[in-house]
């Protein structure tokens, strides 16, 4: 069984940004532990990463960040 693993929005941004130019799946080999699920998920977050501090760690579900 895998850990759980928390990413900063710069960690989301640059694998976005992989994930642009090559594909989703590429990017989740790329990345090692980021699955291509996670990866279709961010970018489809992208404009709300970019708006958040890159050290800031976002999770959707329990909204702990304010609305920028």
């Amino acid at each position: 069984m895998s850990t759980r693993r928390s990413y900063t929005a710069a960690e989301k941004l640059k694998v976005v940004r992989y994930a642009e130019a090559h594909g989703n799946r590429a990017a989740g080999r790329e990345f090692d532990g980021v699955s291509e699920a996670n990866v279709s998920l961010w970018r489809r977050q992208n404009a709300t990463l970019a708006a958040l501090p890159t050290l800031e760690k976002s999770n959707p579900m329990y909204n702990t960040h304010p609305k920028v």
